[in-house]
């Protein structure tokens, strides 16, 4: 439900006329999207069906079969699940290697990275209501939280290695609201050029015709980078 389509095509054009003018004259530019950790791949699905020339690739844990089982089957041609992966072991090189097989481009190529971090443990929409942090907000001291948290680290230091590469894409992490923006690793990412947080938005506000699942009233926070500065979303009345 994050809609940066403005956004988007702005530097999507921009940086392929930068690359070579001639070749994409008379073309339509593929999108690109790559969602880290993403279920059900909402952000995925949403680019999807608002671009017939965009493909997604989502990576989980969980499986295949259950990555195509929440995307339409009428997407399916343009959207490349890789699942059984944790991103604990994620590295930009073993990302760049599954980007370059799907697509054959490179990381810097990609139009849109979207991550949803577990917000089991590092939000407050745990559902089991355990404490996963000290009252410092910042120590883990379970083992979920701790693993939760290398997860963060590991897909950080990709979206790090993106930025010092001047990525030209956007990148958008999604997570209710919570501790999250507590953490030193959130904090350290939002205080680089080009990123920011956007502390308060409801998904439910924000959706449109192209979302066709409910989505909750719950509170989420976003770090963005590289989206107008002007940007603002939506919050619910209720």
């Amino acid at each position: 439900p994050l809609h940066l389509r403005d956004n988007l095509y702005q530097l999507r054009y921009r940086r392929r006329r930068a690359q070579d003018a001639a070749a994409y004259a008379h073309q339509t530019p593929t999108r690109y999207v790559v969602e880290l950790c993403a279920g059900m791949s909402s952000a995925v699905k949403y680019h999807l069906l608002d671009d017939p020339h965009a493909v997604g690739l989502s990576i989980d844990l969980r499986s295949n079969e259950f990555l195509l089982k929440h995307v339409p089957p009428n997407l399916h041609a343009r959207f490349t699940p890789v699942g059984s992966t944790d991103v604990e072991h994620l590295t930009y090189e073993k990302l760049a290697d599954i980007v370059r097989k799907a697509w054959n481009i490179s990381l810097d190529q990609v139009d849109v990275y979207h991550h949803s971090p577990m917000c089991q443990s590092l939000s407050g929409a745990t559902r089991d209501r355990t404490n996963h942090f000290a009252p410092d907000k910042i120590t883990p001291i379970t083992t979920l939280a701790r693993y939760h948290l290398r997860c963060l680290q590991s897909v950080f230091d990709i979206f790090r290695t993106l930025h010092k590469q001047r990525f030209g894409g956007i990148i958008h992490v999604e997570n209710p609201q919570g501790g999250f923006t507590h953490l030193p690793d959130v904090q350290s990412m939002a205080a680089l050029p080009g990123w920011r947080i956007i502390q308060h938005a409801n998904h439910c506000a924000n959706t449109c015709h192209l979302d066709k699942h409910e989505y909750t009233a719950k509170l989420s926070t976003y770090l963005v980078y590289n989206v107008r500065a002007d940007l603002q979303l939506r919050c619910c009345n209720n």
